[in-house]
């Protein structure tokens, strides 16, 4: 919408605001135009040099030199892809998909925000820390450790004692 509309119809005529109007439109057209302009740089999929560049600096994406505004965006975009959203679900496929379905125990405490989880491999602990702890919010707090399955020859006594219950009544 141009300057003169806004103008009542008798001052559009008057030559001081036609030359406002041929001074303020051309400006605030493209003050329109970077305003639409904002919007896309928000989604990688519509957003241009600015954009993408402050995308992969949040996503620690190195841009190979001369590679295309297309090749940064579906590089960016399958970095967005891989972040999964974290719910026991999906802690529980994935474990399920690296130890076995046997491989693993988990136990939470949702009210501390605690995570614990054993595996049955040291060497699976510690390949498993890193890519838990980057998809496990931060707020949470994750305990590694390693199943331990052995068999024994040991025999565990126990000594169980009874005794009497007393008592008393108060009048």
């Amino acid at each position: 919408m141009e300057y003169r509309d806004y103008l009542p119809d008798f001052l559009r005529e008057i030559r001081d605001f036609c030359g406002l109007a041929d001074g303020f439109d051309p400006e605030t057209e493209a003050f329109r135009l970077l305003c639409a302009g904002a919007a896309d740089e928000c989604f990688p999929e519509t957003a241009g040099e600015e954009g993408l560049s402050r995308f992969e600096q949040m996503l620690s994406i190195t841009p190979k030199p001369g590679s295309s505004l297309e090749a940064r965006r579906v590089a960016v975009t399958a970095r967005l892809r891989n972040i999964p959203p974290f719910s026991l679900g999906w802690l529980w496929d994935k474990l399920t998909a690296d130890c076995g379905a046997d491989g693993f125990s988990v136990r939470e405490d949702p009210e501390a925000m605690q995570l614990w989880v054993s595996v049955s491999s040291g060497t699976l602990a510690a390949a498993l820390r890193p890519a838990l702890r980057e998809s496990i919010p931060a707020a949470v707090e994750l305990t590694m450790s390693i199943l331990s399955r052995e068999e024994t020859n040991a025999r565990y006594a126990a000594v169980l004692q009874t005794g009497g219950t007393i008592s008393w009544e108060v009048e």
